[in-house]
């Protein structure tokens, strides 16, 4: 008998955000178009590339890129909603009853998210971390029109405060992303139906996760206990084409909701709605709440922080913990629990379960992208990408990292990357397994202050928080 997938009464949405590229769109269709002109297969030579990459990356994109990351790697970034500098931005949703999806003028992107890493201030004199303060204070008062004296503010911090070390995170004594000052629309109808998708599949997961213990098929088709609460919160992110809906990731715990909230809100001169009431209420009267990564990054430090003071401002007792192997534990239990972690990461098997409940997923006009597991040197991508490319020829596919065991790799971090058939992005890992999805052409007209205009990519992610089931 198949898992009943109902949807989850106690899955709360905390919070909703755009997250929009900062790179533009046009000028990469542009280079698709001659690149098949061409009729070509191969990715662009290195100087070809340069030569787009020099014309493409204006300085306002290039603001913020730390010298150890690759030039072709940052512009990856600025197509793929990545949220570093001005490599994309973020924004407040905002439910309108018209059917109108983006921002109804011009956009400013202010860098108030900005955090100075706690590695580096546990390592400098205190007149250099007061000068750290002021140089952080400073940048939050700027806008993307003031790209110069970002970057004299960033240089500044790097020459009193150097990072030496080869670091996955923490490349620079200061990180910011940005925010606009106005916030994104949404069509309420749209909304609603990311919001069921929402309880929907963050209450299967958690259904399927109650009853995995290593076979998916026995946890799918032949569950033995009644669904059990499997995380505290996660998000889910969204993309639209034709106003099909198409689930992009699904994970917990629900990293950035309460920094996305905050300076969202704030550029907006609105008081942030972090949903705390219900997180007091879902955590219970005592918790463990742990410290993650919230000791080195000024990122994480400011969520755990801002947690930790909600709760206890609303009389949970708490415990901060060190360590990363759970958000939060309740009555003795880690949330997110590892079933759930693991059938969240690991994509083939999430893709399954939504599968299994796609009749219902359908009627709410949502689905899942097309993906192949697959080594570049088979020549499988491009009929891949003809079997599913959308709209245009644009000549993009998304490339992930395979995460998951069956495939031997899972060690590292790396973000999806959106990677156009010509980029020698391509060059890269040719014997490894990758995963490569289908691209979702969900692209809006976005006018940016001092910036190129153009059709600029977002996603939708929604925060959320589980209670007790009832």
């Amino acid at each position: 008998m198949l898992v009943a997938f109902t949807g989850n009464s106690t899955v709360t949405i905390l919070s909703t955000i755009a997250r929009v590229s900062g790179g533009t769109y046009e000028p990469v269709l542009e280079q698709t178009r001659r690149w098949r002109e061409n009729r070509r297969n191969q990715p662009l030579e290195a100087k070809e590339e340069e030569e787009f990459l020099r014309e493409y990356l204006t300085p306002t994109l290039l603001c913020g890129r730390p010298p150890t990351v690759n030039i072709r790697r940052w512009f990856l970034k600025c197509l793929s909603n990545d949220q570093t500098a001005f490599t994309g931005f973020t924004s407040l949703v905002e439910q309108v009853e018209e059917n109108f999806i983006g921002y109804d003028s011009a956009v400013r992107l202010v860098p108030n998210a900005a955090f100075i890493e706690l590695f580096v201030l546990s390592s400098v004199s205190d007149e250099i971390a007061q000068r750290l303060l002021d140089l952080q204070t400073q940048l939050q008062s700027l806008d993307s029109t003031k790209v110069t004296e970002i970057n004299k503010l960033l240089a500044e911090a790097e020459r009193i405060a150097p990072v030496t070390e080869r670091r996955t995170r923490g490349k620079a004594p200061i990180f910011f992303y940005s925010t606009t000052n106005k916030p994104f629309s949404l069509p309420r109808g749209i909304y609603q139906r990311m919001e069921r998708t929402t309880q929907l599949i963050s209450g299967a997961i958690s259904d399927v996760a109650t009853n995995f213990s290593g076979s998916l098929e026995e946890a799918l088709f032949n569950p033995q206990k009644q669904g059990e609460r499997q995380f505290f919160t996660g998000s889910v992110d969204f993309m639209l084409f034709d106003n099909e809906i198409y689930v992009i990731d699904i994970g917990a715990p629900a990293v950035g909701y309460i920094a996305d909230t905050s300076f969202a809100s704030s550029v907006l001169q609105r008081d942030p709605n972090y949903g705390l009431d219900f997180l007091a209420a879902s955590a219970g009267e005592e918790v463990t709440l742990y410290k993650g990564k919230a000791g080195e990054l000024g990122f994480f430090s400011f969520e755990n922080y801002t947690l930790l003071e909600g709760l206890l401002s609303r009389g949970v007792r708490v415990t901060l913990k060190e360590g990363n192997e759970s958000e939060i534990s309740i009555k003795g239990k880690g949330f997110p629990t590892r079933e759930f972690d693991y059938l969240t990461r690991n994509q083939a098997l999430r893709n399954a379960i939504l599968e299994a409940m796609s009749s219902t997923l359908q009627e709410l006009g949502v689905s899942i992208p097309k993906g192949i597991v697959t080594i570049l040197d088979r020549g499988e991508l491009p009929y891949f990408y003809a079997q599913t490319n959308l709209g245009e020829d644009s000549g993009i596919l998304v490339k992930k990292k395979v995460f998951f065991r069956e495939y031997s790799v899972g060690s590292g971090y790396f973000k999806p990357l959106v990677v156009p058939l010509w980029s020698r992005e391509f060059k890269n890992d040719r014997t490894v397994s990758t995963l490569y999805e289908q691209f979702i052409p969900s692209l809006t007209d976005v006018d940016v202050v001092g910036e190129r205009k153009g059709k600029r990519s977002y996603e939708i992610r929604m925060y959320y928080c589980m209670g007790e089931p009832s």
